[in-house]
């Protein structure tokens, strides 16, 4: 595992990213300090959960342990159904929704007969 980096470290390229000139992108001055663009572009949304910029866990949350844990799945991602189902419901019912709701379509291939590429489709997806 990398050795973690000083938070007066990431702070300042955090003010360097967002103070940065026009025309200026984040892989360059990801670059110029010689991190990953990814590890500056997680630094910078963790900064602005902090700044309450952005909704999420905040640092002060995360090391306390109040808050929603990281594996729990944020408010925003659901609708009003969220509020109607305990998370133990919701533990139950994910499977289920896995298996039995399939979002593409059913689609049931022959692995031993070659597809017929000349022949017409058989219906029309609207």
């Amino acid at each position: 595992m990398p050795k973690p980096y000083r938070q007066e470290f990431r702070d300042d390229v955090v003010k360097v990213a967002r103070n940065r000139l026009e025309g200026t992108i984040l892989e360059q001055i990801a670059k110029d300090f010689g991190i990953h663009p990814m590890t500056l572009s997680d630094w910078m949304k963790k900064a602005a959960i902090d700044a309450g910029a952005q909704a999420g866990v905040t640092s002060a949350e995360r090391r306390t342990g109040h808050g929603p844990t990281p594996a729990a799945p944020s408010r925003a991602r659901y609708s009003r159904f969220h509020d109607l189902i305990g998370p133990n419901e919701h533990r139950a019912l994910t499977p289920l929704f896995w298996n039995y709701i399939n979002p593409y379509g059913r689609f049931n291939l022959d692995m031993n007969t070659r597809l017929n590429l000349n022949e017409p489709p058989r219906e029309t997806i609207t």
